[in-house]
């Protein structure tokens, strides 16, 4: 039996949720709705990022922060992966300094060169992201890095993408 189709949210997809009903609410719901058997994740990055803006941010990050963390388990059933093994773990390290060695984010997007990385390696084919930098970069190079780690194939949508190309399906 194939398992089930999983996609990551990056940290940026997560504060979003704490404002009030956008695109960001309906590609959630449309997930949910039309990938009833998709599981969606937080990769370690992620968890990180939203626990230390939870205790440490600025203002607005921790307000945010704060709003969301209560809610990722038990309102959105988002799992948050806490650890990779071992093997994800030097698949992710690799991924990642490939990217960073490659340029295809910017240098100080580190933490999103780490997460992009993890999502592969924890098997997700889609990274749901509002990041401007994950969107700019070079797909073709992202599938060649990640393939050449055997991870993959892995896709990065906004939040939007996921509404217009879910919506359309019957």
């Amino acid at each position: 039996m194939p398992s089930p189709l999983r996609i990551a949210v990056d940290t940026n997809f997560l504060l979003d949720l704490a404002l009030p009903k956008d695109v960001t609410h309906d590609a959630l719901e449309t997930m949910r709705e039309r990938i009833k058997a998709a599981e969606i994740i937080l990769p370690p990055t992620v968890v990180h990022e939203i626990t230390y803006m939870a205790t440490d941010g600025d203002h607005e990050m921790h307000a945010r922060a704060i709003k969301v963390i209560p809610n990722i388990v038990h309102t959105w059933h988002l799992t948050p992966i806490n650890g990779l093994s071992e093997m994800q773990e030097a698949v992710a390290e690799d991924i990642a300094s490939d990217l960073r060695r490659k340029r295809v984010l910017p240098n100080a997007e580190r933490n999103d060169t780490e997460i992009l990385a993890e999502a592969a390696a924890l098997g997700c084919s889609i990274l749901v992201s509002a990041d401007v930098d994950l969107h700019g970069a070079d797909k073709a190079t992202i599938s060649l890095i990640v393939a050449a780690h055997n991870a993959g194939p892995i896709v990065v949508s906004k939040p939007s993408e996921i509404v217009a190309l879910f919506s359309r399906r019957r």
